[in-house]
């Protein structure tokens, strides 16, 4: 599994943030993650609204992703 979590909750200056459902961490032969979280950022400024998936990965190949 990987070494680092993802965080529980974000602040960004601008936006309104919340928390949305996620997924549990999944472990597999090459690839696993750990837990997913998911926020929704609506900005204060009026735009449209983003979703941001926060993902910590671990390969065994030792192939890096971000």
């Amino acid at each position: 599994m990987p070494t680092m979590e993802a965080p529980s909750t974000l602040r960004l200056a601008g936006y309104r943030v919340g928390a949305l459902e996620g997924e549990p961490p999944r472990q597999g032969r090459e690839l696993s993650h750990g837990e997913l979280r998911r926020f929704r950022l609506e900005p204060l400024s009026g735009g449209p609204p983003l979703v941001l998936s926060v993902l910590p990965v671990r390969s065994r190949t030792g192939t890096e992703l971000s």
